[in-house]
């Protein structure tokens, strides 16, 4: 009896102990020996959780052993404690220890541990083990943090021990658990390089565009933030103020944004060399920074060349007619090109037809562009300037054109068909007069000659 008392004394003890330390706890009953009687878990080195199971026969001791048919009671008791709400900090591994021991021979076990709470689970497990009874297991795992995981969210860290059946008593654990936020920190969250076209081929002479995130991760407003994008080989570099970057997860702010873009073009010298090329991009203020880079390939620039002259400029015209004018393209570089030929100035007065109006030229090939210019009938007399535009790459070129419009007479068609008529008159008199005097010359020669008998 004595030793009972006692042992009813120091679990009452270890209890009162426990629940002033702890911020969690939880209790049950086992009606068998539990498999596993005792576990811990530290996290980042420090005791987080602590569970064991105990039954009247083992723990406490029976000094009386007259007491042993008392005491030998089937009811196992299993306490957890959760002495404290460790904190999870961003982009950083999570370091958990596993401590256990059992009250049998359990063979192949393994122990899984993962963090609920973010978009993916995040999670460690061991390779296969064999468990002994009595003998203490401990098992450190890592799980990696991410870097955005949000403070605003609940988390909890699960512990298990996995078996290929259920196991009972201290199995299990689950933890509570608290991002810790980095007081200042400043993140580029992503980089983008392409040129005019969009892509990832530089050239020489080329613009190098930069789309640039950036994130102030801090518990604090992040001032005056410069943004920087250098090629240190080529020796070219832009600084851009970005601003003022609010605290993450900041609500109460009047202009809560805690990410921003930009933009930076950077021209690649002319006379750069084929070859690979590391651009450095730096989000920097007085008291933080973040630095990463890219590695671009610049190729040496192929040669542009065009060649555009006028053939006809200036034209003479009646209303109502139709002048044609034209230029030459000549494709002399080395690279292909498209061409899209446009008519300014002619509207009101002219219509315009080009052939061809877009076409393309291969290096060394040339075209004849035509400009058919009709006249509107109505349209008055005089000097008319127009402009024909051609657009080739990012280039435009224009050049000057002249309409020289003088007024149409109108056809009188009595007049014409009389004088068509007159003519058609004195055509049939004149044929008539050789056809009589083929006839009369026909007469004279058949006449025969008289015959004379002296």
């Amino acid at each position: 009896m004595k030793g009972k008392l006692f042992g009813l004394f120091f679990l009452a003890l270890v209890a009162s102990i426990l629940a002033l330390t702890s911020v969690l706890a939880e209790s049950w009953q086992e009606t068998s020996m539990p498999d596993i009687k005792e576990m811990t878990v530290y996290v980042d080195g420090n005791v987080v959780w602590y569970g064991f199971c105990y039954g009247p026969s083992r723990w406490p001791p029976i000094d009386d052993p007259r007491e042993i048919e008392i005491d030998a009671s089937p009811i196992w008791r299993c306490y957890t404690y959760q002495y404290n709400t460790p904190a999870l900090e961003r982009d950083s591994q999570l370091s958990v220890k596993v401590v256990f021991k059992s009250n049998k021979d359990l063979g192949n076990m393994k122990v899984h541990v993962w963090v609920n709470g973010y978009r993916e689970e995040l999670e460690a497990r061991t390779g296969e083990f064999d468990v002994f009874k009595d003998n203490l297991y401990s098992k450190t795992l890592f799980i990696d943090i991410p870097y955005d995981i949000d403070a605003r969210d609940p988390y909890t860290l699960y512990v298990k021990l996995e078996k290929n059946r259920e196991l009972t008593g201290v199995d299990e654990a689950k933890v509570n658990m608290n991002v810790q936020r980095i007081a200042n920190i400043l993140d580029i969250l992503s980089i983008d390089l392409y040129d005019n076209n969009r892509d990832n081929i530089f050239n020489a002479g080329s613009t190098m565009y930069a789309d640039i995130v950036v994130k102030n991760r801090g518990n604090h407003k992040a001032d005056d933030v410069y943004v920087r994008v250098s090629i240190k080989e080529l020796g070219i570099s832009r600084n851009v103020y970005l601003g003022d970057l609010e605290a993450y997860d900041n609500h109460y702010a009047h202009n809560n944004d805690d990410t921003k873009r930009v933009t930076i073009a950077m021209t690649l010298p002319t006379d750069t060399a084929t070859g690979s090329y590391t651009v450095e991009v730096e989000v920097y203020n007085s008291e933080l920074s973040d630095k990463e880079t890219r590695t671009i390939l610049v190729e040496k620039a192929l040669a542009k060349n065009i060649e555009i002259i006028p053939q006809i400029t200036e034209a003479d015209v009646r209303t109502g007619a139709t002048a044609q004018y034209s230029l030459l393209v000549s494709n002399t570089g080395e690279t292909e090109e498209h061409f899209v030929i446009e008519v300014l100035g002619a509207n009101g007065w002219a219509t315009t037809v080009v052939s061809p109006a877009s076409f393309t030229l291969e290096a060394g090939e040339s075209k004849i562009v035509n400009i058919d210019l009709s006249v509107a009938k109505d349209a008055e007399a005089g000097k008319y300037p127009f402009t024909v535009r051609v657009k080739y790459g990012n280039e435009a070129k224009q050049y000057n054109f002249m309409a020289n419009v003088a007024k149409g007479t109108a056809v009188d068609w009595k007049i014409i068909l009389m004088i068509i008529g007159i003519v058609l008159a004195v055509a049939i008199i004149v044929l008539l007069v050789i056809t009589l005097i083929k006839q009369n010359k026909g007469s004279v020669e058949e006449k025969p000659e008289l015959e004379s008998y002296y």
